[in-house]
């Protein structure tokens, strides 16, 4: 699979998704001046923690988290086109609020409160979005955030874990991620979770197409 956007001041990034287990394409893309980005990580939708549940957020931690989040989403955005960060926050938030505007489960995207059931208390979020791989209903995590007081106690680890047992709205069969070539510890932390490699990503950006041909 292959994407291309064609971004600011006549750049175009050439985003490409091959196989982890296909070294003969990696191998030409690399050659072709490619460099790996990031890495899709999958596994199997078991529920595994029943004391862990997802509730829709109340209406100002979720316009917290997008007023949050647009605004770091704002400056890469602007820093890639090189434009002012202000012409383009009201845009991207203008869009959060369409796609988030009642928190719901039942669209293609959801970003929902974590909940410690036995204490009944608020841990931190979790923002999903769903779609079919194959023929298997996915849950690709967009991002998770647990709370600072709640941090290094296990909380996101029994989140993962927990997924395949919630209710949410629609079957899930699978559990995706992406996580960056340098991010370590992240990776061992998926993989200690049941994760398996997945497709890579590769990008490639100049002012000219470039393309990377498979012999």
């Amino acid at each position: 699979m292959v994407a291309e956007n064609q971004l600011a001041n006549g750049l175009r990034s050439v985003i490409t998704w091959p196989a982890m287990n296909d070294i003969e394409w990696c191998t030409v893309l690399e050659k072709a001046g490619f460099v790996r980005t990031g890495l899709f990580m999958k596994r199997a939708a078991i529920g595994e923690d029943q004391d862990i549940a997802l509730k829709t957020l109340d209406d100002k931690r979720l316009a917290d988290f997008l007023e949050q989040h647009a605004a770091k989403t704002a400056e890469a955005t602007a820093m890639h086109r090189q434009i002012e960060r202000d012409d383009v926050i009201g845009h991207v938030m203008d869009d959060y609020r369409t796609r988030f505007s009642n928190g719901s489960i039942a669209s293609s995207e959801a970003i929902l409160s974590i909940v410690d059931r036995p204490a009944s208390r608020a841990v931190g979020l979790i923002w999903l979005s769903f779609h079919t791989e194959g023929d298997s209903p996915t849950a690709f995590i967009e991002e998770i955030q647990i709370e600072p007081a709640y941090r290094r106690k296990g909380y996101a680890r029994r989140c993962i874990r927990s997924l395949g047992s919630m209710s949410l709205a629609r079957p899930i069969d699978v559990i995706s991620l992406f996580v960056q070539p340098e991010n370590i510890p992240a990776y061992l932390l998926y993989q200690s979770l049941g994760f398996e490699p997945g497709r890579s990503e590769y990008l490639y950006r100049n002012h000219e197409h470039r393309h990377a041909t498979k012999s």
